[in-house]
């Protein structure tokens, strides 16, 4: 259904709030002015956000920024990006992350962001990781966008 990308953004950082205060960490919304609406299911791509930016407080030190931002449209599709100031993820591993069982977090389960892959798949989308080793990670989701209603 047509889905707000920026309410659902936004309910997700809510969600969080508390874990960020808790970890001295700093939540930024980068939304744009107008709507982004996208056609998903909004709770599926609810979890999908989700996941995105509990991963980047869980590897985060206290101090840290994690911004969260929709992409323009562009062509067919729209997007968000969760993007964080931590460790990074080194080259090796941006190739296996969404590979089911791996897992570069301590007790982490290696199940998150294969899920996050596999939703995203299912909505036609895509997801991507760009980082640099000491350098933030940046995690960007396209999704179809909605038809203009106009």
């Amino acid at each position: 259904e047509p889905t707000s990308l920026e309410a659902l953004l936004g309910r997700a950082l809510e969600f969080v709030e508390a874990q960020a205060r808790e970890k001295s960490i700093t939540l930024v919304r980068g939304f744009s002015d107008g709507a982004t609406m996208a056609r998903c299911d909004p709770e599926q791509i609810y979890q999908v956000a989700l996941n995105l930016i509990v991963n980047a407080l869980q590897i985060l030190p206290p101090g840290g920024h994690v911004t969260v931002r929709t992409v323009p449209r562009r062509g067919a599709r729209v997007g968000f990006a969760v993007i964080d100031d931590g460790p990074g993820i080194p080259r090796d591993a941006q190739e296996r992350i969404f590979t089911p069982f791996y897992s570069l977090r301590a007790g982490g389960t290696g199940l998150g962001l294969a899920l996050v892959e596999r939703v995203v798949h299912e909505h036609q989308g895509t997801v991507s990781v760009e980082s640099a080793p000491g350098h933030g990670a940046t995690f960007r989701v396209e999704l179809p966008a909605a038809e203009d209603t106009a």
